[in-house]
């Protein structure tokens, strides 16, 4: 499974809502995920055999609410579904929000990749 179809189906445990990209809902906590970085690897053949994906999921709460169970949550079920285990990349508060952004990645092989998009 794309890793772009893959993420609201591991994160829906958590009982947030969750957008790609752009976010139009009306909640004060929700996730938001984007692919950042897409770069092929494992070559053979002068044709790469993998492509590994670099995934932001970004975590959205009123600024003081406790974010640490989310934020764990989040890091557990990506990792248990095969992503690396996430680095939290950034955790700031603007105006009454807090945002923390965490990163991590996933290996797909090339193929599966182009029969998703038909």
């Amino acid at each position: 499974m794309d890793a772009v179809l893959k993420i609201p189906t591991v994160l829906q445990q958590i009982g947030l809502e969750i957008a790609q990209n752009v976010y139009q809902g009306s909640k004060k906590e929700y996730i938001v995920y984007n692919i950042a970085t897409e770069t092929p690897t494992d070559f053979a053949d002068n044709t790469p055999q993998y492509d590994e994906v670099y995934v932001q999921v970004h975590l959205f709460l009123p600024k003081d609410k406790n974010y640490l169970a989310y934020q764990q949550k989040i890091r557990q079920l990506l990792f248990e579904a095969e992503f690396g285990y996430p680095s939290v990349a950034l955790n700031v508060v603007e105006d009454e929000t807090r945002h923390i952004c965490l990163e991590t990645s996933i290996k797909q092989e090339v193929e599966k990749l182009w029969q998703t998009q038909d």
